[in-house]
């Protein structure tokens, strides 16, 4: 890379926009950070990269609030197309956009995408990927597994630690990443160039609910009734592992869990 990018990026201030933000202001890039008080004061402005780290995540409103899921996953994509410049798109999709989320083999970034299985939450982020590939001349999506890292204000990791009632249920597995590990993946895969492409980026293997709550000295599952059936979260990350290495999902969680009990991260 020849010079150091201009970057905007939407929802800066986010739970993984602020570590996207962090770090390319770490590597010396000029960031215009973007939220809702200061969006139309960037009306216009050119980069080299446009990274939407925007966007709903709380899977429940899509059920509840459908248009307003749509307007906050889809239409504000939309927007952001219109209202900025730049020479590459990068978004932050979901693995929700797959209908098999616990199978690697079923859900590589080549599976073709069947929207009529997709949750509304998923279908909305699919819509959002096909605008962008339609409309950005230049484009990355990567498909996000889940998260930990400060900030932290929901998923099971969450609760666990704040000894709170789970919302999903106890034997269920999902993958886990650290924001700031997240953060210099994605945007070394934008200085080395790699647009037109979809990635998964998540942990390397699965944790399941109970051995979250076994790395918490005292934690348990509260007795409480289950909430719904156990879910499953594994997405293929081979495409993904051909360009870097990403820590496994278990020493994710455990260093997170330490760093939190030790006051060194802290919950939101």
């Amino acid at each position: 890379m020849k010079s150091k990018p201009t970057v905007l990026i939407l929802g800066a201030r986010g739970f993984l926009g602020s570590a996207i933000t962090a770090e390319a202001t770490a590597r010396d890039y000029r960031v215009f950070p973007v939220e809702p008080d200061n969006y139309r004061t960037h009306l216009g402005v050119e980069a080299d990269w446009l990274i939407n780290a925007n966007g709903n995540s709380r899977k429940y409103l899509s059920d509840q609030q459908p248009l307003e899921d749509f307007d906050l996953s889809v239409r504000s994509v939309a927007a952001s197309l219109q209202d900025f410049r730049a020479d590459h798109y990068l978004y932050l999709s979901t693995v929700d956009v797959y209908a098999d989320k616990g199978n690697p083999a079923r859900n590589a970034e080549a599976e073709p995408i069947r929207p009529s299985r997709l949750s509304r939450y998923g279908h909305h982020k699919w819509l959002a990927e096909e605008l962008i590939r339609f409309n950005a001349s230049s484009w990355m999506v990567m498909r996000m597994g889940g998260l930990v890292g400060p900030g932290l204000r929901k998923n099971a990791v969450y609760d666990l630690l704040r000894g709170q009632p789970l919302r999903v249920h106890p034997d269920s597995v999902y993958q886990f990443l650290h924001t700031r590990e997240t953060a210099c993946v994605i945007l070394d895969l934008a200085e080395r160039g790699l647009w037109g492409e979809t990635f998964n980026l998540s942990g390397e293997g699965v944790i399941s609910v109970h051995d979250v709550a076994d790395l918490i000295p005292g934690g348990r599952l509260l007795d409480s009734p289950p909430v719904g059936a156990p879910q499953r979260y594994e997405v293929s990350l081979e495409k993904i592992n051909k360009h870097c290495a990403v820590t496994s999902t278990r020493e994710t969680v455990t260093r997170f869990v330490k760093a939190v009990l030790e006051g060194r991260e802290k919950l939101a």
